[in-house]
């Protein structure tokens, strides 16, 4: 019995028992009689039912992303399409290992296919086979033209000349935690990594001179400097100071990241079966370091910050970038250039000159003409303008044209506010046309986008009075070549006087105006004129006078509220942060909702705060901190467990095992389609593959909206492209598809994450223009327009469920960067994520911090302050909070696990769930000591239990047999992550309508008319947790708090804004001698604690508390359990059982020494290591550590020198063996506590290697 048909049986089940007990009265009015008879679950209408059929129709989906996004920059003569059956030869040392999107290798990868594979398996060219002797392992290293001729050799006489056509592949490409480089050093002239290579120019040299027809196919997602192709007979190369001669470039294609199948599509375009129609997502320029932002692109340091102040634990020192550029990105710049410098405001600046090709650009095989339909009109109530436009191909082959609307602005030279000269409104791509036909499109732009941000003087969005010029456009520079007066191509909407979107009249579009809000955080580093230590806001009242340059001396150095951010949250000090001080109900048992009650209700439903009471503390603790790659059920409300993945172009497993498309088309082809469409199916793709893998997937980390800010950044291949109407449109709707098959899409890396050099914890410094109208606007526009149709069931008056459809937002989630915005982890961006996305924008998805934020491991991704900022709903890791107990913790809980738990309602985990089930799991860790009494489950209960355990069987055996089919997951994106020992959704899973809603944990009691409660006392409680006390008859609960002596209240009255280290529930007892042991003391350090015990009555009321006596917590301390392994530089020492030697020792360190000699008489290093000193109250005592790397520490063997063990090379003759011993480390306030040292462990450095000559080690 499958999951669907478990669940399906469970139902009627269900039904049968009359369950409705777990349906609210206030959410149906006759809940008691709901018959679930006919109800399945059944929410989402699959097309694909097995990972086979699924990963056949992403393949599918990628290769048609290709057909309509790959984009012809050149045909020189018509030359293309080639004739079927043309002789072809294929340069370029990546041609048969071709970048399918963030650097995997086809050649390699199951499934997929390089451009070498797809010509010779379609069959439509005469393909050299010398291609088999050139490389397929993905270096990136040219062949020299020796290889070439060896390769080829008289080939050339049969396939060169006229006889035949070269097509040569260039590829670029870096990836996560690295940019492209802006110099490759002496060895390649100095040139930047996205210009020409030397030894690409000498082998385009060759071909040209054996080819009268060169075909250049771009395999780069990144912009590339594309000079050569367009200058052809005179391209003059910067680094090499050579000028050549390429006008045997005769065509030219743009591929990006060719995905698994892409290059079917390539084969296919090249040989006229599919007619190109894709348009560049991004401006290309002739020089990529001359533009804009690329000056302030890369390492910048703070001198005055660093670890040694406590501020960062990823870098030595504190980095920073700042975006000088302003708006002026991409298009925004360069068009505003040619207008400045066509009314003689810009000398010495040339478009030609400066661009290659423009957003927007692509040629195809055949012609188009366009031009309204209609005078384009303005709706006041939508507040959209509609343009329709009539397409018509007016050549010889069919093809899918493109309409572009580009709208000017009026620019009021000393307002201040800066402004493009034309802006990407919208656009609309039409079916394929034949040749003749015609096609009317409906392009809608909202004037919202057309606002700018006045952050000096009006402070909020303003609209200027004048005239906005909608030019219909084949790119972002067409404007320049359109009269103003010609109505078939420009409209002119004029605007009679300005508005100023202030707090009294917010956009249409927002929910809260948008007004300043970055004054103190980043604007005040900017300024008009020159100033010491701030940036100059580039202008084009001043283009040239105000061209960024790279940060000075006195912007190096960090203010007072840099550093002050950069330091290190302390959550017991930040007592300003604790703004909550009504504790708000938690555990209440006034309703009996289940998450399936909340599908398809709207955020704001009261339902939902009823329900989010139904939550214990503990619960929703859990649920915060702990969801690297797993959402956590809560069985008691309903809440199934859901799995998370990654992947921005196919999801891929980490440690986890996947039967998936490897890999769909990079991000920049898919928004080179310029089709919303074709997106949104890219997106239902993604959701076909989710639902059919064993354990069904839930989230998704992606896809990527940031900014294509400059050339350089190692990840663009994951972003859409410079343009963020563009970026907006196309993740609006790859978000919708795949939310509307159940997918939580956490979009990422929001924001300002724009360049992988110093990632984590960058300071990124723009001023509010910028932000709002380029970097965040992207991920606006995804929030306020991506829609999902979702189907949840409603009571009818007959008391039957109905299956209903509305549509909902399919803006499901972010994913927050681990950069800064200013000096502030985006992570903890009050301003940013509270105040503007949920609330300008209105945003209800899920915030989920990126992968960091571990005990210890990444300070400026802290847990305390990621959730008391109310920018983060969800932890990507496990980590540990302060404070998860205080008012404003528990508050800050509900509000974030709501969020979690809204899109969680409307997501696939709910298939097969039907109003009235209950799920169960088993017992989650936090459960543990704290027991339910459940009531008597149905025989019948029992027996689909067991029908579960079969199910997860046949799961087992399918999985088995799919191992041999498993596609591998390429080397190159191989990382370390979390692997976690989940319980899946699939394992014990229990639906039963007669199980009871006994006990829920850690109950808090509403209102029902208790008597009053005595204060316990005669408490008493000792190191190892065990307590007594004398509670009341009338008493509903008890809770006890612990403190370290050095964080207890001075008067011994706690309050809810108090954070205590260990909190437990104590539950109600007939007797009022009351005893047991307080759970959490296993996992505090040594030292003094205090406690305090209160009373709870029926109306939730409490007692003051009863304070006991101090204790203390100590103990022996054994000796550590350790393994060695050799390393490159020397070796690791692990200990194996440090989770449990925490938790029940009360260590927090390791003391780690290497010796020469077994008897440990000949110190060679030592080490200390262990959590990290400031968490430990009592750490004065014990010698200062180092924070654990994992479980690790690591050491350096200093270099062998001795001449009896070198060879002539160098090299160890023979090994060398050193021992290690480990002592744990405790501390109580009276003393330091050290455990014995272990027994030495050997670890042998030999020289069976070439890295591991001594003088490596320590070196």
């Amino acid at each position: 019995m499958n999951r669907r048909e478990f669940l399906k049986l469970s139902a009627a089940s269900v039904a049968g028992a009359g369950a409705a007990a777990y349906i609210s009265p206030a959410s149906f009015a006759a809940a008691a009689g709901v018959d679930a008879s006919s109800a399945d679950g059944k929410y989402y209408d699959y097309i694909t039912s097995t990972t086979d059929e699924s990963i056949a129709y992403a393949q599918e989906v990628t290769e048609e992303v290709m057909r309509e996004g790959a984009i012809l920059l050149k045909n020189e003569g018509n030359v293309l399409p080639l004739a079927k059956g043309t002789k072809v030869t294929l340069f370029g040392t990546r041609t048969r290992s071709m970048n399918m999107a963030g650097g995997e290798n086809p050649a390699t990868t199951e499934g997929a296919s390089s451009l070498d594979v797809a010509l010779v398996e379609r069959g439509s060219f005469d393909v050299n086979p010398g291609y088999t002797q050139l490389p397929d392992s993905g270096s990136k290293v040219e062949l020299t033209v020796d290889e070439y001729t060896t390769i080829y050799g008289d080939s050339l006489s049969t396939y060169g000349g006229s006889n035949g056509v070269a097509i040569v592949t260039l590829e670029r490409n870096e990836g996560e935690g690295s940019d492209f480089s802006k110099d490759m050093g002496d060895a390649y002239n100095h040139c930047n990594e996205l210009s020409i290579y030397p030894a690409e120019l000498d082998m385009l040299e060759y071909v040209c001179a054996n080819f009268d027809t060169v075909i250049m196919v771009i395999n780069a997602s990144n912009t590339m400097e594309l000079g050569f192709i367009k200058d052809g007979a005179s391209y003059t190369d910067k680094y090499t100071g050579k000028t050549y001669d390429f006008s045997k470039i005769k065509g030219a294609l743009w591929v990006g990241g060719v995905g698994s199948t892409g290059c079917y599509a390539i084969n296919d375009i090249l040989c006229g079966d599919v007619c190109p129609s894709g348009h560049l997502p991004d401006t290309y320029a002739r020089d990529v370091l001359a533009t804009p932002a690329a000056v302030n692109t890369g390492n910048y340091e703070y001198t005055n910050s660093g670890t040694s102040n406590g501020q960062s634990s990823y870098n030595s020192v504190d980095h920073f970038v700042t975006y000088k550029e302003g708006i002026y990105v991409g298009y925004r710049y360069y068009e505003t250039a040619h207008y400045e410098a066509q009314n003689g405001n810009y000398a010495g600046f040339d478009y030609d000159s400066e661009v290659v090709y423009p957003l927007g650009y692509g040629l195809s095989y055949t012609t188009f003409d366009l031009k309204y339909a209609e005078t384009p009109s303005f709706d006041e109530e939508s507040n959209t303008f509609t343009c329709k436009v009539e397409v018509t191909n007016t050549g010889s082959v069919a093809g899918k044209g493109l309409a572009q609307i580009y709208v000017s602005l009026p620019y009021i030279s000393g307002s201040g506010v800066e402004k493009a000269h034309v802006v990407l409104g919208g656009f609309a791509k039409t079916e394929e046309l034949a040749a003749g036909a015609s096609e009317t499109v409906e392009i809608t732009v909202n004037r919202d986008d057309l606002c700018s941000f006045d952050y000096k003087t009006d402070r909020c969005y303003i609209l200027d009075a004048g005239d906005y010029n909608f030019y219909l456009s084949e790119n972002a520079h067409s404007w320049a070549s359109i009269d103003v007066g010609d109505a078939d191509h420009c409209w002119t909407y004029t605007l009679d006087s300005k508005i100023t979107y202030n707090e009294n009249n917010p956009r249409p579009s927002d929910k809260v105006a948008a007004v300043n809000r970055y004054d103190d955080r980043t604007n005040y580093k900017f300024s008009d004129t020159a100033e010491d230590g701030k940036a100059l806001n580039f202008s084009r009242e001043n283009f040239a006078g105000t061209f960024p340059t790279e940060p000075s001396a006195a912007e190096c150095i960090a203010d007072d509220q840099t550093l002050a951010d950069l330091a290190k949250y302390d959550a017991r000090a930040r007592t300003e942060d604790l703004t909550e001080t009504v504790m708000p109900v938690t555990a209440s048992t006034a309703t009996k909702l289940q998450l399936i009650d909340l599908r398809g209700k709207d955020f704001d439903d009261e339902l939902w705060d009823q329900y989010m009471q139904q939550f214990t503390t503990e619960s929703m603790y859990y649920m915060f901190r702990d969801g690297a790659w797993i959402e956590h059920a809560d069985e008691a409300n309903g809440v199934p467990e859901s799995i998370d993945m990654d992947g921005p172009y196919g999801f891929f497993g980490h440690s986890f095992t996947l039967y998936v498309n490897v890999w769909y088309c990079s991000e920049p082809v898919l928004a080179a389609t310029f089709n919303p469409t074709l997106a949104r199916k890219v997106g239902d793709a993604f959701g076909e593959e989710a639902h059919t893998q064993s354990t069904p997937l839930t989230g998704w980390y992606g896809p990527r909206c940031n900014i294509h800010r400059n050339a350089f950044c190692g990840r663009n291949y994951e972003y859409f492209s410079e343009d963020p109407v563009l970026s907006g449109i196309i993740c609006a709707a790859e978000t919708g598809g795949a939310s509307e098959k159940g997918l939580i899409c956490l979009t990422k890396h929001f924001a300002l994450n724009n360049q992988e050099t110093n990632r984590q914890g960058v300071c990124t410094w723009a001023n509010e223009q910028a932000i709002r109208e380029v970097y965040i606007h992207s991920f606006e526009k995804y929030m306020k327009t991506s829609t999902m149709e979702v189907k949840y069931y409603e009571v009818g008056d007959d008391n039957k469920l109905t299956l209903t459809t509305r549509t909902m937002s399919g803006a499901t989630g972010i994913m927050t960067g681990y950069n800064r915005i200013g000096s502030i982890n985006c992570c903890h961006d009050t301003i940013t994520v509270r105040d503007i996305v949920k609330g300008e924008f209105g945003f209800t998805g899920t915030c989920m911090t990126d992968c960091g934020g571990g005990n210890g491991t990444d300070d400026y991704m802290d847990c305390d302050h990621a959730l008391r900022s109310e920018a983060t709903d969800i932890m990507l890791s496990t980590c540990t909070a302060v404070d998860h107990t205080s008012a404003t913790a528990v508050t800050r809980m509900q509000q974030a696990c709501k969020r979690v738990l809204f899109n969680k309602a409307n997501a696939n985990c709910m298939q097969g769930i039907v109003n009235g089930t209950t799920i169960t799991y088993g017992e989650a860790p936090w459960q543990k000591g704290l027991k339910v009494g459940w009531g008597v489950v149905a025989v019948a209960d029992i027996a689909l239990l067991a029908l579960a355990g079969k199910s997860l069987k046949d799961e087992k055996e399918r999985a088995k047999k799919k191992a041999e089919k498993r596609l591998p997951r390429p080397k190159s994106r191989s990382r370390s992550r979390r692997k976690s020992n989940m319980m899946t959704r699939n394992q014990f899973l229990k639906l039963s309508g007669t199980v009871a809603a006994a006990a829920a944990f850690g109950s808090v009691l509403t209102g029902c008319g208790g008597s009053a409660v005595t204060a316990p006392t005669g408490f008493t409680m000792s190191g190892d947790g065990s307590y007594s006390f004398t509670g009341s008859k009338s008493a509903s609960r008890y809770e006890i708090w612990v403190f370290s002596s050095q964080y207890a209240p001075a008067d011994d009255k706690p309050t809810t804004n108090d954070v205590p280290d260990v909190m437990q529930v104590v539950a109600a007892s007939d007797s009022t001698a009351l005893s047991g042991t307080v759970d959490g003391m296993s996992s505090v350090p040594f030292g003094l604690y205090k406690a305090y015990v209160c009373a709870y009555n029926k109306d939730g009321e409490a007692t003051d508390f009863t304070p006991s006596g101090e204790f203390r917590r100590g103990g022996d301390l054994p000796a550590p359990s350790i393994k060695v392994e050799r390393n490159y530089w020397g070796c690791n020492v692990t200990v194996s059982d440090i989770a449990d030697r925490q938790k029940t020792s009360g260590v927090y360190g390791f003391e780690a020494e290497i010796y020469s000699d077994e008897a440990c008489t000949q110190l060679v290093d030592s080490a200390d290591f262990g959590y990290e000193v400031t968490s430990n109250p009592n750490a004065g005592n014990g010698p200062d550590v180092n924070k654990f790397n994992g479980n690790t520490c690591e050491f350096a063997v200093p270099e062998v020198t001795d001449p009896a063990l070198l060879g002539e090379d160098g090299f160890l003759t023979e090994p060398v063996t050193y021992y290690v011993r480990c002592k744990a480390l405790g501390d109580t306030e009276a003393e330091a506590v050290e455990s014995d040292w272990c027994e030495p462990v050997s670890v042998e450095i030999n020289g069976d290697k070439k890295e591991e000559r001594g003088f490596f080690f320590g070196g």
